[in-house]
Formats: C-alpha cells, structure tokens, sequence
C-alpha cells in the first residue's frame, strides 16, 4: 500500500495534469487532519 504523501503527489499530479491550480480543503470533525493536508498540498506544490 503506498503511503498517503505518495497518494497524495499523484493527486496533486492528476490535478496539475487536469490544469487545476486550487485546492479546497474542507471537513467535519477536527482541524488538524485539513491542516496537515493543506500544509503537504504546499509542499507538493514546490
């Protein structure tokens, strides 16, 4: 199983690949698991 910064390059990939620039974050329960996604979106984004 590859792991979820794996998963989440090849996301931000597809993304790039569709000509999308914006990412919406959003949830229910707790703010850390949408900041740490939002914090990796930036690094992928490099």
């Amino acid at each position: 199983m590859p792991s979820s910064l794996a998963v989440e390059y090849i996301c931000m990939t597809v993304l790039r690949n569709l000509g999308r620039d914006t990412v919406v974050v959003a949830g229910r329960l707790t703010d850390h698991c949408r900041g740490t996604t939002a914090r990796q979106v930036l690094v992928l984004q490099g």
